[in-house]
């Protein structure tokens, strides 16, 4: 994660980093959905826990990372500089991307 790193470097704490790395998996298209199924009150409230428990995660690692002397030093994180890469072949992804299409196409059928 890039922007992880990024924000490391800048002198974020370890949990703080860790949090916003959970943050990221919570975001707002999901929410909006958890809203169209379930009601805008069970959205707000898992919203709510889901924020609560990236706090209290955020925190669990910081001080147990930070006890047990495993926070990693700031100077050894290398920020990514080649940018955006292609590590597979464009035809694996393709084929992977039609197989994926066709088994849900499938499955929808039955």
């Amino acid at each position: 994660m890039p922007l992880a790193v990024l924000l490391w470097k800048g002198g974020m704490s370890f949990g703080g980093v860790i949090a916003f790395m959970y943050a990221d998996l919570l975001i707002l298209p999901i929410l909006n959905s958890y809203r169209k199924y379930y009601g805008t009150r069970m959205a707000a409230f898992l919203l709510v826990t889901f924020f609560a428990a990236i706090v209290v995660a955020g925190h669990v690692v910081e001080f147990a990372f930070g006890g047990l002397g495993l926070i990693p030093n700031e100077a050894d994180a290398k920020i990514p500089g080649e940018g955006i890469t292609w590590t597979t072949p464009p035809g694996s992804t393709s084929r992977s991307c039609c197989r994926t299409c066709g088994s849900r196409w499938s499955a929808s059928r039955r």
